[in-house]
Formats: structure tokens, C-alpha cells, sequence
């Protein structure tokens, strides 16, 4: 009888035993699938991670090394920095590292560098790498750990849309520079043009005048006469010849218009200009009426006549 009480706390003691063990199976099932997932994810990933002391001697680097560097995570993980980082880069990790060396509080301070990677065939990649450098008790760094990404295609991108855009103002710069060159040229050739005409307006004058002042000697008729004053009246023009006088006027009447507005101004009534251009004196009044309207003669009431022999006269 007395050997029924321990008995029986030995097979509870065994029970719960034997249920500590199937939960600490269970666990290290879930730790075992925990593992292998996280295996898979960092095999997997194109991004490299990697660790390494205050030093920067690594410790471990993802199986992604070497897509990234040409270099196994073994023969990766025997390299010292110099041989990692190009020497500015490496500078500027050793920086990072020396600022988080001031001590404090936290736990972990967290870094983002883009930084240059050497690789075996002798190139050198961007890569973003971003990370965590660990602190002990007294707040100096201890460990790192980090993930590095290639951004070397992005690096590039970035240069060339940089050159595009030099390139770009260059030829915004140029074509400013050709449109001012084109401004100049455009001025002096309207001044040349201008002191052309004027010259041209000399010569005419000096050439036609002799035999202008000979036929108003003579007798002529009152057509005769008519013609005889128009031509005289453009002569003056051309001996009074400035560049832009009559601009407006010209651009405002074609080419009928102005040939019957130079006949009003020498003073020609509508029957006149019938007879002399040989066309019917209702045309000569549409002309006349389309001409006070292109001048703003409408309604009648401004003497047309004065005020053409204004602008030709």
C-alpha cells in the first residue's frame, strides 16, 4: 500500500515530462520551418546581406554576393574592406561608423549609404546599402548588419538623363545665340533694304524728273493732263521718300484700291477715273466707298479727297 502514492506521482511526473518533450518537439519543428524559410528567403534574394564587426571584417554574406560581385559569400567573407569598397566609399562607411561612435542609449542605430562595391573582374558597382550598426552596453558599436541592393542601372539612368539634360541647355544656349544672330541679321538687312529703296526713290527722280517738267510744258488734254499729274504726284513721292510713310495705307488697300485713292488725291472726280482706267463709274464709287470704309470714312461726312492728298501729297 504505501508504494501506490509514489507510484502514482512518478507516472505523473513522467506524463508531464513526456508532454514537455512533445512541446518542445513542436517548437523545434517551428524553429526547424522558421530556419529553412529564412534560408530559402535570404538563398533567394537578389539583395546581398551580410554582417561584419565595428571593423568591417565580414562575417557572413547571402549566396547573392555573387551576382552582385563575381565572388562566393566564402571568398567574399575573407576580403577585408579595402577590397570591398572602393576608397571613397570605404571612407565614407568608416565615417558612419566613427558618428554612431559617440555613445548614447539606443540600442541600434540605423544607416542608408549609396556606396561603391569592387567586383572580380575588376568593375565597380553602385549599390544602395542600408543597415543597422549594433551597440553594446556602453553604446560603441559592436556589429553591423546589412542589406545591399544594386542601383547601378539607376546610377547610370541618372547620369545619362543628367548628360541629356547639359546636353539639352547647350542647345537651348545655341539656339538663343542663333535666334539673337538672326535678330541682327534681320535688322541690318531691313536697314539695307531701307537705304535701298531710298537710293532707288534718288535715282528714278533724278532720271525721270527732266522729262516730267518737259511734257507739263507742252499741251496736253485733260486726260493727258490726269496722267501727266499722277505720275507727277508718285515722283514726289519718291523725292519725299521716308521708309514706312504710307506702310498702314498701302497694307489696308489692295492694289485697284490704291490706284484709285492716288487719282482721288490729285484731286480726279469719279467720272475722270472712269474715263482714264476705262471702267464702268459705279466701279469707280464701289472703290471709292470701299476705300472711306478700310479709312473710317463711315458714314460720308470727312472730306476724302483732303485727306488722301494728305497722305500722298
Amino acid at each position: 500500500m504505501p508504494l501506490e502514492p509514489s507510484r502514482r506521482k512518478l507516472e505523473e511526473r513522467v506524463l508531464a515530462l513526456e508532454n514537455k518533450l512533445l512541446e518542445q518537439k513542436a517548437l523545434n519543428e517551428k524553429l526547424r520551418t522558421a530556419q529553412e524559410e529564412y534560408r530559402l528567403l535570404v538563398e533567394n534574394s537578389t539583395d546581398v546581406i551580410w554582417s561584419a564587426d565595428r571593423n568591417l571584417r565580414f562575417s557572413y554574406f547571402s549566396p547573392s554576393v555573387y551576382q552582385l560581385r563575381g565572388y562566393t559569400p566564402e571568398e567574399a567573407v575573407a576580403m577585408g574592406p579595402e577590397d570591398t569598397f572602393t576608397p571613397s566609399s570605404l571612407k565614407l562607411v568608416k565615417e558612419e561608423i566613427h558618428r554612431r561612435d559617440a555613445g548614447g542609449k539606443e540600442r541600434f542605430r540605423h544607416f542608408c549609404l549609396e556606396l561603391e562595391c569592387l567586383c572580380k573582374d575588376g568593375a565597380a558597382k553602385w549599390v544602395e546599402c542600408a543597415g543597422t550598426i549594433n551597440l553594446d552596453k556602453d553604446g560603441k558599436p559592436e556589429s553591423i548588419h546589412g542589406i545591399a541592393r544594386d542601383i547601378t542601372q539607376h546610377k547610370n539612368n541618372v547620369k545619362i538623363m543628367q548628360a541629356a539634360d547639359k546636353a539639352l541647355a547647350a542647345k537651348v544656349l545655341e539656339l538663343e545665340e542663333t535666334n539673337k544672330a538672326i535678330a541682327m541679321l534681320t535688322e541690318e538687312a531691313e536697314a539695307n533694304a531701307k537705304e535701298y529703296k531710298t537710293k532707288m526713290a534718288r535715282l528714278i527722280s533724278r532720271l525721270s524728273r527732266p522729262y516730267i517738267e518737259s511734257f507739263q510744258k507742252t499741251a496736253l488734254n485733260k486726260n493727258q493732263k490726269i496722267c501727266m499729274d499722277f505720275v507727277a504726284s508718285c515722283l514726289s513721292d519718291f523725292e519725299d521718300y521716308m521708309p514706312g510713310r504710307n506702310d498702314g495705307l498701302a497694307e489696308s488697300l489692295n492694289a485697284k484700291e490704291s490706284e484709285i485713292a492716288r487719282l482721288v488725291s490729285i484731286g480726279c472726280t469719279s467720272r475722270d477715273i472712269s474715263q482714264l482706267l476705262d471702267i464702268p463709274k459705279r466701279s469707280v464709287d464701289f472703290y471709292r466707298a470701299k476705300i472711306r470704309k478700310k479709312l473710317g470714312f463711315v458714314p460720308p461726312g470727312k472730306n476724302l479727297t483732303q485727306y488722301l492728298t494728305s497722305l500722298y501729297g
